[in-house]
C-alpha cells in the first residue's frame, strides 16, 4: 500500500510496455466485433494532441483497442505519436490491476496528469472521453446523445499546454451492448446518479449475447466499431483563458466534431435511429 502513495507514475504518462501494446489478445479481440481505425488527415509528430473520443459507451471498447492497444495499426497510421488513454485516479488503487493499466498505456485522467503529459515532449497525446459515466448512461443502439454541452475542462488543458484538439468518434460503440430502459424520470436514472454522486462512476444496467447463443447474455454483440479520428483544431497557447475564448474554442470543437459526423454517418452508422445530439 505503501507503494500506491508514493509511486506517481499514473500521473507523470504511466508506465508504458510496449509488448503489452502488441499483445496478440488484442488482435483477436478487434477481428471479434470487427473494430477498425480511420484517419482522415495525417498527425504531425512535432505538435501535442488533446483527442476526445465519443461516445462513452457502456465500457468504450473501440477507445481502447483502437486507440491504446497496436491491434488497429495505430503507430503505422500515425507514426511519431504516442497516445495515452487517460481513466479516473480510482483504478489505480488496486494493486496488480494499476500495473496492468499503465503497461497498456493508461493514465490519470487528472489536469496535473493531462498537463504533464502534454508537456513532456512532442508527439504526445492524450484521449478523454469527454462525456464520461454520465455520458454511458444514454449508451443506445443507434443513439448517438453526447455529454459535452458544459464540459469545459478538456479545452482548458489544449489552451494552458498549447495541444490541438483532435475529436474522435466511435461509430458503432453504442451498438455492441443492449441497456435497460433508464430514460430521465424514471426510477433507474434516479438510482444511477445518486450513486454517481456518491462513488464519481456508475454502472450501467447492460446485457449482450450468449457464450453460446446469440440470445441473452453479458457478451458484447458481433457488430463493428468504426474508430475516426478528425482533423486537428489549432488552439491558442493561454495561460489564463477568460471564460469567452474557452467557450469560442469549445464551439469550434463541437462544429468540427458535428461536421465529422455528418461526412462519415452515412458510411458507418446507417442503420442509425437518430443524428448526433449534444443531450447535457
Amino acid at each position: 500500500m505503501t507503494f500506491l502513495f508514493f509511486d506517481k507514475a499514473p500521473e507523470n504518462g504511466g508506465r508504458s510496455v510496449l509488448w503489452m501494446r502488441k499483445l496478440f489478445l488484442f488482435r483477436w479481440f478487434v477481428k471479434y466485433f470487427p473494430i477498425s481505425l480511420h484517419k482522415t488527415v495525417d498527425l504531425d509528430p512535432s505538435r501535442r494532441y488533446l483527442m476526445g473520443y465519443h461516445p462513452h459507451g457502456i465500457f468504450g471498447l473501440g477507445c481502447v483497442s483502437a486507440l491504446a492497444s497496436h491491434a488497429c495499426d495505430f503507430p503505422v497510421k500515425f507514426p511519431g505519436i504516442k497516445t495515452h488513454i487517460l481513466t479516473l485516479n480510482s483504478n489505480f488503487i488496486v494493486p496488480f490491476y494499476r500495473d496492468y493499466l499503465m503497461a497498456a498505456g493508461f493514465c490519470s485522467v487528472s489536469r496535473k496528469s493531462c498537463e504533464n503529459i502534454l508537456r513532456q515532449k512532442a508527439g504526445n497525446a492524450i484521449v478523454i472521453v469527454i462525456g464520461g459515466a454520465q455520458e454511458s448512461l444514454a449508451a443506445h443502439a443507434g443513439h448517438m446523445d453526447l455529454t459535452l454541452r458544459r464540459r469545459f475542462g478538456f479545452v482548458k488543458v489544449a489552451m494552458h499546454t498549447g495541444a490541438d484538439l483532435v475529436p474522435v468518434i466511435g461509430f458503432g460503440e453504442n451498438d455492441i451492448l443492449g441497456q435497460a430502459e433508464n430514460r430521465k424520470g424514471s426510477w433507474l436514472y434516479w438510482y444511477q446518479q445518486k450513486i454517481k454522486a456518491a462513488a464519481g462512476f456508475t454502472m450501467p444496467i447492460f446485457f449482450g449475447r450468449g457464450f453460446l447463443h446469440k440470445y441473452y447474455g453479458w457478451l458484447p454483440y458481433r457488430r463493428p466499431i468504426d474508430v475516426v479520428i478528425g482533423k486537428p483544431i489549432p488552439v491558442p497557447h493561454c495561460a489564463n483563458p477568460t471564460q469567452e475564448q474557452i467557450q469560442e474554442v469549445h464551439d469550434r470543437y463541437v462544429e468540427a466534431l458535428i461536421e465529422l459526423w455528418n461526412e462519415n454517418k452515412d458510411k458507418y452508422a446507417p442503420l442509425r435511429l437518430e443524428e448526433l445530439r449534444l443531450i447535457d
